[in-house]
């Protein structure tokens, strides 16, 4: 007599493990992944209460700009931060930071194609205190290749 319980077990608990694993994978789910708002360019940023600083797109898809730079939409409101203007500073791993925008708390600007991996947009009041107000900084995410093109044969998937 074969006893096979334990291969069985093993067996469940290593489909269990690879179900898991491959559930990761999905693009469907639906509960909050670790880590996801860096991958969406919502983290690595900080704002005081109130105050809010965007970039669209968060971030930067290397298969949609393979020269590793990008266009960016900055949008921006400090209001409830009490300043009468603002400065926006960029810099990266090789610049130094620069006043890319001063001017009004509430508004929106787009950058040139230079926005690359690590590029941080830092806004402060516009005023000699250089108080900062928010801090964002762009990350580069690797994107799959577009998908396989459909066959010519319609019987074939």
């Amino acid at each position: 007599m074969i006893r096979s319980t334990g291969t069985c077990r093993a067996t469940a608990m290593f489909c269990a493990l690879a179900a898991l694993a491959l559930a990761g994978c999905s693009e469907r789910q639906t509960a909050p992944i670790p880590g996801a708002a860096l991958i969406l360019g919502t983290g690595d940023g900080v704002e005081l209460p109130g105050v809010t600083m965007a970039l669209t797109p968060g971030t930067l898809r290397t298969c949609e700009h393979p020269d590793g730079r990008m266009v960016a939409k900055v949008a921006w409101n400090a209001k409830s931060a009490g300043v009468s203007s603002v400065t926006i500073w960029v810099s990266d791993a090789t610049t130094a930071e620069k006043s890319w925008y001063h001017g009004p708390v509430e508004g929106s600007a787009d950058t040139g194609p230079w926005v690359g991996d690590g590029a941080v947009f830092r806004m402060a009041d516009g005023s000699a205190k250089q108080r900062t107000l928010a801090v964002l900084r762009v990350h580069a995410v690797n994107c799959m290749a577009a998908a396989p093109a459909p066959s010519a044969d319609p019987a074939t998937p």
